[in-house]
């Protein structure tokens, strides 16, 4: 809920929204899941100011279903504001016309979403639609958003707030741009979410020291690592690719993981019988700018191999 009241009075100040300037403009929040005392609670502690709602920013708490006169509203709206910018219906759900049970699911997903296409391909209005995601876990984050893959299909693009015992991480993934993970920070006193940037540079390197721990005690699937070292699955799956794809690890067929023996280790092995031949380590011709495939920087692991 801070995310979007936040979103919403940075684009009509002109302010910052997560470390970075919006474009200003007109907004519509409808914040049909809240009242107005909340918002204005909120509101004073994201942005205290003389003038609590700003002049390009609209708070609506009700609003008609999408097939009751709602789209229709919602372009009468940019038809009217001089400036529109964004659009945020909070939430997806309370406009949804009823289900007709003549449409597959999925169907209906995709009905549902198709109807703001239009406004918003049409003028250039960002239309952000909040939806609720499953407490089922899944090995795609963006498979617990609720209902089916119709929703995500028809969007342009899917944002995912999920937690971890980490912290908060915000995905992201679209038509239009690159797939992104941001670490987020919450102020309970501003009720506003800080950038702390990308996770793996927040909250990785002690969760890549867990999963190397889990490996060298043989453990090989993407559960029984999760199992051994107490991390939440989605994060330790997600850490076991990336480091797969960074040479850090090595995938044996579809999930089965093993600590990756340093070529460089190796090659000395080969030439030297000393103490050190069969130990992990970081070569010092590895440039430091680097970010190093085995161990810390500049620091002896004390693993056999």
């Amino acid at each position: 809920m801070t995310i979007r009241t936040k979103r919403s009075d940075g684009v009509a100040t002109g302010g910052e929204v997560l470390g970075r300037e919006a474009e200003c403009g007109d907004v519509l929040y409808a914040a049909l899941e809240d009242n107005s005392r909340r918002l204005k609670e909120r509101l004073q502690r994201i942005a205290p100011r003389e003038t609590l709602w700003p002049e390009q920013l609209g708070l609506p708490t009700e609003w008609p279903r999408l097939d009751e006169g709602g789209l229709k509203a919602f372009e009468a709206w940019i038809e009217r504001s001089p400036q529109p910018r964004l659009i945020i219906v909070d939430t997806l759900s309370t406009v949804l016309p009823p289900s007709s049970g003549g449409n597959s699911q999925y169907q209906s997903d995709c009905q549902d979403l198709q109807g703001l296409h239009g406004p918003a391909s049409d003028t250039g209005t960002s239309i952000l639609v909040s939806h609720h995601v499953r407490k089922m876990d899944a090995d795609d984050p963006f498979d617990t958003v609720s209902g089916t893959t119709g929703l995500t299909g028809a969007a342009d693009s899917t944002l995912v707030l999920t937690s971890t015992k980490d912290g908060q991480i915000l995905l992201g993934r679209g038509r239009d741009m690159r797939e992104f993970e941001r670490a987020l920070q919450f102020d309970p006193d501003t009720c506003l979410w800080s950038d702390l940037g990308p996770p793996e540079g927040v909250f990785v390197n002690e969760t890549r020291r867990l999963i190397r721990i889990a490996l060298q005690a043989g453990e090989e699937t993407r559960k029984a690592i999760a199992a051994h070292t107490g991390l939440d699955y989605d994060p330790c799956a997600k850490t076991l690719q990336r480091t797969a794809g960074n040479g850090e690890v090595q995938k044996e067929g579809r999930a089965t993981y093993l600590l990756r023996t340093d070529p460089a280790t190796l090659a000395l092995s080969k030439l030297s019988k000393c103490p050190l031949a069969g130990w992990r380590f970081r070569h010092p011709s590895v440039s430091a700018t680097k970010r190093p495939l085995w161990g810390r920087s500049g620091h002896l692991t004390k693993v056999r191999i």
